[in-house]
């Protein structure tokens, strides 16, 4: 249950980085993770497709979000985000998963993905 709690709250972060807005749509931000910029989609994006599904994990994760500061309802329609806590939860997020270099070390694996450092 608690993966699921992070995977919805990523997957909320990741739409409201992806619309480029502080205001935004349910539907705005389900076609951020599904559609990209240059209008590729499916398997040529994220592989998300927009429905019912996708949709109640949006709402469950901005639920969360909202729960944490990081997102709020302007209206029936509208959600905004804070910047500032946007940023401090991807902070913690990047803090709380990024693999301890020295354990890792240790036990003679890498921790670099392919190419270096992702960051």
């Amino acid at each position: 249950m608690r993966d699921r709690r992070r995977a919805r709250r990523a997957l909320a972060l990741l739409a409201v980085l992806l619309t480029g807005r502080t205001v935004f749509t349910l539907d705005e931000a389900a076609g951020a993770v599904t559609i990209a910029a240059d209008g590729s989609a499916g398997e040529d994006f994220l592989g998300l497709v927009d429905g019912p599904h996708l949709r109640a994990v949006l709402v469950r994760g901005f639920t969360d979000l909202r729960a944490e500061g990081v997102v709020r309802a302007v209206d029936d329609r509208r959600i905004t985000h804070d910047l500032t806590a946007t940023r401090a939860t991807l902070a913690r997020l990047r803090d709380h998963r990024w693999p301890d270099r020295a354990a890792s070390a240790r036990l003679g694996q890498s921790v670099e993905p392919e190419g270096g450092p992702s960051r």
